[in-house]
C-alpha cells in the first residue's frame, strides 16, 4: 500500500517523530512517499519529494503574517502528490502517530459538529479551517469533525476531484482536507471515535482537556495502550513530565522503538 508522509521543516523532536512512526510500521508492507520542505537526509528506500513551502500569492498582500502558512503547505503536498499518485487508492499518515496493535485503517470521525462547536472553532486557526471546509459543502446535511490526526485511506480520483472544484488558490482559509474528503463522499458516517475505542490512545498533556490520557509512568502508558491500534500525540503530550520530572511517554517510545527501520540509512 502506498503511504504518503508530508513533512516540514522541523519539528520538536529533531524529526524523531518520523522515525519512530516508521519503525512501528516496520512489519506492515508500506510503499513510502515522503513530500517535504528539503531533503530528508536519513531517509532511505522512499520517494522523497521536494516541495518548497506553499503559500497564495494574494494573501501575502492581505496579511502581514502568514496566517494559516502550515495549512496550505500541507494540503498542497497533498494535493501535488494526488496529481502524480499512480495508485487507486493511499493512506494519508502523520509523523506523531505509532502503530501498537494490529494493523487497520477506519476513518473514524473525531464527532459531529453542533451548534456549541461553531462558536468553539471560530477561537482558532485549526478550528476555522475545520468550518472554511463546512462551507464548501452543502448547508442541509449533519457534519462531521474527521481531524482525528489518525491514518486516513483515500481514493487518488476522489482527492483530485476535490482540489479541482474547492481551488486551494482560491481559499482565505485553507480548508481541513479529511473533514472536507469525509463529509463530501460518505453518505453513512462511522461512530465517532472515543478515547473508550479500541483504536486510538491519544496523549495531549492536559489532565482537564477530557479527550486524551497523561502519561504518569511506563506502566501507565502500557496500560492504556492496551488493545489500541493507534498512539497518537501532541507535542505537549510528548513533553509531558510527571511529579518525578520525567518526560514518560517520550522514554516508552524510544525504549518500545530501538530498532531502526528499512527507510533509515
Amino acid at each position: 500500500m502506498r503511504f504518503l508522509l508530508p513533512l516540514g521543516s522541523g519539528s520538536t523532536w529533531d524529526d524523531n517523530e518520523s522515525k519512530y512512526m516508521l519503525r512501528s510500521l516496520d512489519n506492515v508492507n508500506v510503499q513510502l512517499s515522503v513530500y517535504s520542505n528539503s531533503k530528508i537526509q536519513w531517509l532511505q528506500n522512499a520517494e522523497n519529494v521536494v516541495i518548497n513551502r506553499y503559500y497564495p500569492l494574494d494573501l501575502k498582500r492581505r496579511y502581514k503574517i502568514k496566517k494559516y502558512e502550515n495549512y496550505f503547505d500541507t494540503n498542497n503536498k497533498l494535493r501535488i502528490f494526488a496529481t502524480q499518485c499512480k495508485d487507486d487508492e493511499f493512506i494519508y499518515i502523520y509523523d506523531d502517530v505509532l502503530l501498537v496493535g494490529e494493523f487497520q485503517i477506519l476513518n473514524f470521525p473525531q464527532h459531529k459538529i453542533k451548534e456549541r462547536h461553531y462558536r468553539l472553532f471560530n477561537k482558532s486557526r485549526h478550528g476555522q479551517t475545520i468550518m472554511a471546509a463546512i462551507a464548501c459543502l452543502s448547508t442541509n446535511n449533519d457534519f462531521y469533525n474527521y481531524e482525528t490526526h489518525l491514518p486516513r485511506l483515500y481514493e487518488t480520483d476522489k482527492v483530485r476531484f476535490l482540489y479541482r472544484k474547492y481551488p486551494l488558490e482560491n481559499q482565505k482559509i485553507p480548508y481541513s482536507f479529511a473533514t472536507l474528503y469525509f463529509n463530501y463522499f460518505n453518505d453513512t458516517h462511522l461512530h465517532p471515535i472515543i478515547e473508550t475505542d479500541n483504536y486510538k490512545a491519544g496523549f495531549y498533556g492536559d489532565p482537564f482537556q477530557g479527550n486524551g490520557f497523561i502519561s504518569n509512568s511506563i506502566l501507565n502508558v502500557e496500560k492504556i495502550i492496551h488493545n489500541k491500534v493507534w498512539l497518537n500525540y501532541n507535542n505537549k503530550g510528548l513533553c509531558w513530565r510527571n511529579k518525578e520530572g520525567e518526560s514518560v511517554l517520550k522514554k516508552w517510545i524510544e525504549n518500545k522503538f530501538k530498532i531502526k527501520s528499512r527507510f533509515e540509512n
